[in-house]
This record gives C-alpha cells, structure tokens and sequence, in this order.
C-alpha cells in the first residue's frame, strides 16, 4: 500500500456520498474535492474556489516510523484535508454552481464520513483527530486532522 493509494481512497470515499457529490438535492451541487498531487494544485484550488466557492483538498499523507531500530515497525500516516470557502461566492444564492454549505459543516462531515473507516487490510481504522480553524485573511479554512497506521515491510 502507497501513501498515494492512500490518498486516493480517500478522495473516492468522500466523492461516493451523496453529501459530497451533491446529489442529495436538486439541482446538484457537487463539492470539490482536489488531491495534493497535482504540479498546479494552487491553481486548481483557486479556480474551484473562485468558481463554486467551496473546495475540500486532501494534502499529501505523511509516515512517521515509531520503531525505527527495526523492520517491518508500525508506522502513523497523518493526513491533513483542508476545507476552504469563499463565503460571498459559495453562499450566493443566485451562483448556480454554489454549494450553499458552510465551511465548518463541510469539515465535519469529512469527519463523520472517515471517522472509524477501514481503507483496505493494509491500514488500521481511521482516526479523526481534530477539526481546528485556520487564520485567512480572504478565506474561511478549517482543516480535519486524520491518523491511521500501517506496518512498514522491507521492500
């Protein structure tokens, strides 16, 4: 299992409800969901944020070895998801392309939708750890702290 596949699974798992797709109402409001692994990923951040108002970015999974002396060892994988909104854009009523979903309901159902989730027999269960604000001066930003841990084999 990568740090990619990871990645990936997430972004799949967030994208298949309907919460996320925007299927739950009509007409549908689907929610961006971008992953770190993109050259221009600042780019694409801003034209779904600009364009809808609301985007959710899955940051690049980090490793941290807990028994470095030894192989295979548990190891933590940390990923952060940042859920950025643009409140003038995406609450306008009148942007066909808006969410109408506030920024901090959007970080919590990330939560709710990962909390205690098994990504395949590779990884532990998903641990939501936190949800904090983020200082923006344009931008309203809560970012969702997940843990979950792997073994480390020799390759």
């Amino acid at each position: 299992m990568s740090l990619s596949t990871l990645q990936s699974l997430i972004k799949a798992r967030l994208e298949s409800h309907a919460y996320f797709a925007g299927t739950e109402y009509s007409p549908a409001r689907p929610i961006s969901i971008i992953s770190e692994d993109r050259h221009d990923i600042d780019n694409e951040i801003e034209q779904a944020i600009a364009q809808i108002g609301l985007a959710v970015v899955i940051k690049m999974p980090a490793l941290k070895n807990l028994e470095p002396a030894r192989l295979p060892a548990n190891s933590v994988v940390e990923v952060l998801i940042r859920v950025g909104e643009n409140v003038l854009v995406n609450r306008d009523e009148n942007n066909a392309t808006a969410t109408l979903k506030h920024c901090s309901d959007v970080a919590l159902a990330v939560m709710r939708r990962l909390h205690q989730w098994r990504p395949d027999t590779a990884w532990a269960r998903v641990e939501c750890v936190e949800i904090a604000p983020e200082e923006d001066p344009a931008l309203q930003i809560y970012t969702v702290r997940l843990t979950t841990q792997t073994l480390l084999a020799p390759l």
